[in-house]
């Protein structure tokens, strides 16, 4: 499939939206808009973030076009800009819907235009016109996905140089499917389901892994894992909270952030109204032996 040509010809966009209910971000996006993939490597984006040092976190979403679940991949600061990398579309695929977000050390967040380039097999079906994304061709590639039951594996993509994938956890214990170094685990026991290099065909064995708790965890709430907050001074003020948290293990050790949204609130009166709004969770700490957090 030859890329169009003409239309978005490097548009570059300096414009942050924040979603609704969050604060809007001090942080800018500069992001020149993609219009061709090559399916014979791996696509990486860039964004430009002003000022830089007032960004907290940088993710690259990404899906194929018309399907329903979206991933992401954690942005890395290189040079003057920063890059994220995605996984090899698979030549079949039409078209990567992707979009950059940033999130400052306010928690301030801000989200550029979404695009859909085009994907073509060859940089001979490259049309001069579009700006073409940078193509590696090797890479290792850690995916999460956003929702809880999307596949392990995102549509329209190869297996090839995929490191691990987590899709999503429950409230109440490790029931998170996840793809660790080609393995999927849920509760320590995993079918080595893709490989990451060679073939871009999955294969099929079975082993035995310890569970990692690294990756996006979210519950069963509309937001997250459930949790209660008391306002300190107003002893009948509690609210319930929805968090989402985002783990790295390292051994036994843990450590990330969080951000939860207030849903319920009971008591009243001044300093203790009904609230629906995010609230931010600066670090995250502990240990686990396995089985408890």
């Amino acid at each position: 499939m030859r890329c169009s040509t003409g239309a978005g010809r490097l548009a570059v966009l300096v414009w942050a939206c924040p979603f609704a209910g969050t604060a809007s971000s001090s942080v800018s996006i500069d992001h020149a808009q993609v219009g061709c993939v090559v399916a014979s490597g791996y696509p990486q984006f860039e964004a430009r973030f002003d000022p830089s040092a007032e960004v907290a976190r940088a993710r690259l979403y990404f899906r194929a076009s018309n399907t329903p679940n979206r991933y992401y991949v954690e942005m890395a600061p290189q040079a003057a800009a920063w890059r994220g990398t995605i996984l090899k579309p698979r030549p079949d695929l039409e078209r990567i819907d992707y979009y950059s977000e940033v999130t400052d050390r306010s928690f301030g967040l801000a989200r550029a235009a979404e695009y859909a380039p085009r994907v073509a097999r060859s940089k001979a079906e490259w049309g001069p016109d579009d700006l073409l994304a940078t193509l590696l061709p090797r890479a290792d590639v850690v995916v999460k996905g956003v929702a809880a039951a999307a596949p392990a594996l995102p549509a329209g993509f190869a297996a090839q140089g995929l490191v691990s994938t987590v899709v999503g956890a429950a409230a109440g214990g490790v029931s998170a499917a996840v793809i660790a170094g080609g393995v999927a685990v849920a509760g320590g026991t995993a079918a080595v389901i893709v490989t990451t290099s060679g073939s871009d065909e999955p294969t099929t064995t079975t082993t035995t892994q310890p569970p990692s708790l690294t990756g996006h965890w979210v519950g069963n709430a509309p937001d997250g894992l459930l949790v209660l907050r008391t306002i300190p001074g107003l002893p009948n003020c509690n609210y319930q909270g929805d968090v989402q948290m985002d783990f790295v293990q390292s051994g036994t050790t843990l450590s990330g952030s969080g951000t939860g949204v207030l849903r319920v609130v009971s008591g009243g009166g001044p300093g203790c109204e009904h609230q629906d709004e995010p609230f931010p969770i600066l670090v995250l700490a502990g240990s686990t032996d396995g089985t408890n957090v």
